[in-house]
């Protein structure tokens, strides 16, 4: 009984101490770019793209006005939406590759 009571009061006071715990520690974003982009890397996706995406359309849905895409996280999810469409079964470093290469010509969003 008690070993009992003494696992209780452990566990209360381990409990009341992460309560008072004011500090945050929640996992934090870095400020900067994770993500690296070379020449080799924006050449290959211009490539990719010149390859499977004009097929489909023009340079002209990049630079419309009213442009459906407001950040590089929807860029990407849009070029995996296309290559699901063309079944062109990219892989995942052609599809960055896709994306930086839009990012950098056309759109210029931050990188996550």
């Amino acid at each position: 009984m008690e070993r009992v009571n003494y696992i209780s009061l452990l566990v209360l006071a381990l409990w009341l101490v992460g309560c008072d715990n004011k500090e945050d520690t929640r996992v934090s974003r870095p400020t900067s770019s994770t993500i690296e982009v070379s020449d080799a890397q924006i050449q290959a996706g211009k490539a990719i793209h010149d390859k499977n995406c004009i097929s489909c359309h023009d340079s002209s849905v990049y630079t419309r006005l009213e442009r459906r895409i407001n950040n590089y996280s929807e860029l990407l999810a849009q070029v995996r939406r296309c290559d699901a469409n063309l079944s062109a079964r990219l892989f995942d470093e052609e599809i960055q590759q896709v994306t930086l290469y839009l990012n950098q010509t056309y759109y210029q969003f931050d990188l996550p």
